[in-house]
């Protein structure tokens, strides 16, 4: 069962929580609820569990759930605690302090996991590095996707330009991917006439020819 924390405007409970044993970590897990006047605020709770030797804040959730950080029991005993939040449209507020406990315990042969919760300043610093990262991650794709669309635009011009050939009985088209013209072995042969410009159509059907043809190898 999570630990209730209500706050009413600047009063915290009045009673002391109790947070678990020296050391233990990863078994509770704090519920903050709030007055109306904490409405649209970044809340953030600062525990001084070394006796204000050494402050651990850390932000509140807006779904107000905090699993109870390892900081917040290194030390058996009675501490004050407090949770400030501010807005933007300038308004701070204070907390009074909230009074925790910590149990003491005999020694033991187990110690707490090495690695404990990353204190606010490092949650903060690894969002931006994520989101800087997944910004240029976004840029390197569209500037990947830009290359490709402009080699393909200039490969459709190089080919338009080029005129189909007669070489050897067949005709010979130019294949801007290959850089060169292919043989389509469709016969070059036939009765003289004209020689008109190929339209878009007639250079499309000659390419559907020449896929076909390259399939069938």
């Amino acid at each position: 069962m999570p630990i209730m924390v209500y706050v009413d405007k600047y009063n915290g409970p009045p009673y002391s929580i109790r947070l678990g044993t020296c050391g233990s970590v990863g078994i509770e897990v704090l519920e903050f609820r709030f007055s109306p006047e904490w409405d649209g605020l970044q809340k953030r709770i600062t525990f001084y569990a070394n006796i204000g030797e050494l402050a651990a804040p850390f932000l509140i959730p807006d779904s107000g759930i905090l699993p109870l950080p390892a900081q917040a029991t290194v030390k058996a005993g009675r501490y004050e605690a407090v949770i400030d939040g501010c807005g933007t449209d300038s308004r701070v507020i204070f907390s009074t302090s909230i009074m925790c406990e910590v149990l003491f315990h005999a020694p033991a042969g187990t110690s707490p996991p090495p690695e404990y919760t990353p204190d606010e300043y490092q949650q903060f610093i690894s969002a931006v590095h994520g989101d800087r990262q997944r910004a240029e991650d976004a840029a390197a794709l569209a500037g990947e996707c830009a290359e490709q669309a402009e080699d393909a635009k200039d490969g459709a011009e190089t080919a338009a330009m080029r005129y189909p050939e007669p070489r050897n009985g067949t005709w010979w088209v130019y294949d801007p991917l290959e850089g060169k013209y292919v043989d389509t072995r469709q016969p070059a042969t036939g009765e003289g006439g004209e020689l008109e410009e190929a339209s878009n159509e007639d250079i499309d059907n000659i390419f559907r020819d020449l896929v076909v043809q390259k399939r069938s190898f």
